[in-house]
């Protein structure tokens, strides 16, 4: 029998279902709306950091160091750092990790999206919540007389939001290899030990003396000695390379966790 063709007319404007900007697109749109129907876990990612601002680092915006250096904006940059991390901590460590153990990667796997496009709308959803932790770290600090210009806010912000993708493979591998039971309590003694260690609370070198000699080998140390270097003009690079190496290393160690879960399901 000789097979017929039956011609198909497309709607005009649609796009083929494997366009992957397209499935991105969608992607990302469908976990924002996860994150937004639970408005209780977004205010916290939110407005964690901003309320600790308030409480703990307002208070000392008048102050500067013994070189001269205004301490409000470092404040600012370093509260806003600590918000970053606990958004690659909980959106995608947390977050994952939760969603592995109610079989919700297992279905995703069984569909045609794939496992790049899953993980890189998470990373676009983070990005966003990330953006409002930075908008509204600037609406309250500005309140507060912080002393950041515009133009400064937004090297800040692109600072802190590349240092954040670099350190989203931590949480990836959280999400990966973390029973779901316990990812919040891991996500926690990772949180606040690495905020204290890397200066975000108070100076770094106001830590004690065996806190300074470990705190070089964090990489959320530079993330956040990154972000306050583009407020002294200070020199990047050593942070830039130590994010970098951070990336490579979590994500191929990640894309591994990945592969071996995957395996496992549909072996």
């Amino acid at each position: 029998m000789t097979p017929i063709a039956i011609p198909r007319a497309a709607t005009a404007g649609v796009r083929p279902s494997g366009w992957l900007g397209g499935m991105l697109l969608h992607q990302t749109r469908t976990e924002l709306l996860k994150l937004m129907r639970a408005p209780d876990f977004v205010a916290g990612a939110v407005l964690l950091p901003v309320v600790l601002f308030v409480l703990f680092g307002a208070r000392s915006l008048d102050e500067t160091l013994d070189n001269g250096v205004a301490l409000g904006p470092l404040i600012v940059a370093a509260f806003t750092t600590y918000g970053l991390l606990g958004i690659v901590l909980f959106t995608f460590g947390e977050s994952l990790a939760l969603e592995r153990g109610q079989g919700w990667l297992r279905l995703t796997r069984a569909t045609p999206l794939p496992g790049a496009i899953f993980l890189a709308g998470k990373l676009a959803a983070g990005v966003v919540i990330s953006t409002m932790v930075i908008i509204l770290m600037a609406a309250v600090s500005t309140g507060f007389g912080a002393g950041i210009d515009a133009a400064t806010w937004l090297r800040v912000s692109g600072v802190g939001l590349a240092g954040a993708l670099a350190l989203a493979p931590i949480g990836f591998l959280i999400g990966l290899l973390v029973r779901p039971t316990a990812a919040t309590a891991v996500c926690l003694l990772l949180y606040l030990p690495l905020s204290f260690a890397s200066g975000m609370w108070i100076p770094a070198n106001e830590l004690p003396q065996v806190v300074q000699s470990i705190a070089p080998f964090l990489p959320t140390y530079h993330f956040a000695e990154l972000a306050q270097s583009v407020l002294l003009k200070s020199s990047p690079w050593e942070h830039v390379a130590w994010l970098a190496g951070t990336f490579a290393i979590t994500g191929g160690m990640a894309m591994i966790a990945y592969r071996r879960m995957v395996g496992r399901q549909f072996a």
